[in-house]
């Protein structure tokens, strides 16, 4: 079993840290959408899956101002993060991976945010991917 750890910044819209939000997203499409289905599991039997982290009590949520690509959105990303989300502490963010770890089945995406029970949102995903399926489908 491999776990990859993703971020809520990956899954949402936040302008102030594109790339950051990119790669995050990326680890989502790569671990849960294609390397973690058939016909590599079948193959591997190796389970994959991803964890999005929201805001954890750590040194990435300290002095944000200071990474965002422009100062101004810095400040702004800085009001943003400080009105809009919770920091959960490190040992709920660990808890929900254990969680993750000994319940969660291959190719699934969970979710722990404000110190809440971790939530598998595998199937949100899914129906995000099929919506831009039709659309490239024209069904």
């Amino acid at each position: 079993m491999f776990f990859f750890l993703s971020s809520i910044m990956g899954i949402s819209k936040f302008p102030y840290l594109p790339i950051y939000c990119g790669s995050k997203m990326a680890v989502v499409q790569f671990s849960s959408q294609c390397l973690a289905m058939d016909p590599f599991y079948e193959k591997t039997g190796i389970r994959l899956m991803s964890m999005c982290l929201g805001a954890t009590d750590n040194s990435l949520v300290l002095n944000l101002e200071t990474k965002a690509w422009d100062q101004k959105l810095g400040n702004k990303m800085t009001a943003a993060v400080e009105n809009g989300y919770t920091c959960q502490t490190r040992l709920s963010a660990v808890a929900a991976l254990l969680d993750m770890f000994n319940t969660g089945a291959p190719a699934t995406v969970w979710l722990s945010v404000d110190n809440k029970p971790v939530k598998d949102i595998t199937s949100s995903i899914d129906r995000a991917f099929k919506d831009f399926e039709k659309i490239l489908l024209r069904e």
